[in-house]
Parts: structure tokens; C-alpha cells; sequence
């Protein structure tokens, strides 16, 4: 996965955290510990996979904290104790995997190595409808309808039909929705929207 070099490990826990990053020393990542969501997004290395103790909130943070800046990287989720309930849970959060510690080298490299293309991939999709989200949250409520409307196939009159406004009002949601988006086609903004998953 040569895209990723950088492991940055999120970890409480002061023993295991050093234990942790002295067992990837001779490995092929460079491992950042850190001992908190709050120190991690402080320095933020935005090419990295995260490795998150599943500690109290600490991957909860982890996922708002990603979700606040826009972006998306791939998390791997580690306890002591795995429990299989648990550990769905925080998959469908957003993990792309849950180990149990201690979090071993070996693992991880046969993770990661094994991914590498799914992961890259994934990272680009995310990545791209973290974009998207961040352009559509500049649309009002009334332009997020229109757009809704357009990506069903309404023509402007039905769109204003069902939203109870002039059809010239729906014209100028419209102009303005594009040009937030910084495109003139509704194509273009349709995509977005689908793309940040606003859309079913």
C-alpha cells in the first residue's frame, strides 16, 4: 500500500502505546503514536491509516473528528478483549477492520498489503463524497429541495408544484444551487449530491 506510509496509532494507554510503536520499528511503516483524538487532529497527517484503541469514546472521536474536517482515512480498531458485538458496531461506524491487541506488526502488514488496492480505492470514494458533502453544505434548505427534485427528473414547474413556490423562484434556487456548486449542469450537481449520499 504505497500510498500509506505512516501509521499513526491513537492510544491512552502510555505502556502499550510505546510497546506498540517500538514493535513496527524495523517494519515498512512509520508509526506517529499518539496519546489522544484531540493530539492526533492537532497534528493531523492527512496520509496515514489509523490504528484507534477502542477505549472509552476513542474511536467515536476519531470518526466526528474525521467527519468535522471533511475527510476520511482507513481505521483499524484494536482492543484487549474483542467482543464480536462490539466490534460490528464500530465496523459499520466506519472501520475498514477491528484486531485484537496487542496490535501485531505482522497483522497489520498482511492487512494492509492485502487491501491495498480496495483500500486505495475506498479512500477515493470516501474522500470524494467528503468533497461533496462539504460543497453541498453551503446549499439553504430550500436549494437542497430543488436539487432533490432535479436529481428525480421534475421539471421546474413540478418542483414548484410541490414545493408550493413560483416556477421563476424555482429558477433562481436553481441558479444559485449551480453556482455554489461551481458547475452549470444540473448533471454535475446531481453527481455531488449522490456522491455525499444525500440522494437515495
Amino acid at each position: 500500500m504505497e500510498r500509506f506510509r505512516t501509521l499513526s496509532l491513537i492510544d491512552p494507554d502510555t505502556r502499550r502505546r510505546a510497546e506498540t510503536t517500538m514493535s513496527f520499528a524495523q517494519g515498512r511503516f512509520h508509526v506517529e503514536p499518539y496519546e489522544s483524538p484531540a493530539e492526533f487532529f492537532a497534528d493531523w497527517p492527512f496520509d496515514s491509516v489509523l490504528l484507534v484503541a477502542d477505549n472509552d469514546d476513542c474511536i467515536a472521536s476519531v470518526l466526528e473528528g474525521l467527519r468535522a474536517r471533511g475527510a476520511w482515512l482507513p481505521i483499524i480498531g484494536f482492543s484487549d478483549v474483542v467482543d464480536p458485538l462490539r466490534s460490528a458496531r464500530v465496523m459499520f461506524d466506519g472501520l475498514v477492520a477491528y484486531i485484537p491487541a496487542p496490535v501485531s506488526r505482522d497483522l497489520v502488514d498482511a492487512f494492509l498489503s492485502s487491501t491495498a488496492q480496495e483500500l486505495a480505492a475506498l479512500t477515493r470514494r470516501k474522500n470524494r463524497a467528503a468533497a461533496a458533502r462539504a460543497r453541498l453544505s453551503g446549499l439553504t434548505r430550500r436549494e437542497a429541495e430543488v436539487l432533490s427534485g432535479v436529481a428525480e427528473g421534475l421539471t421546474n414547474k413540478a418542483i414548484a408544484d410541490r414545493l408550493g413556490i413560483s416556477h421563476r423562484t424555482i429558477e433562481i434556487h436553481r441558479a444559485n444551487l449551480l453556482r455554489k456548486l461551481d458547475t452549470n449542469s444540473s448533471y454535475q450537481a446531481m453527481r455531488a449530491a449522490i456522491e455525499a449520499d444525500l440522494l437515495s
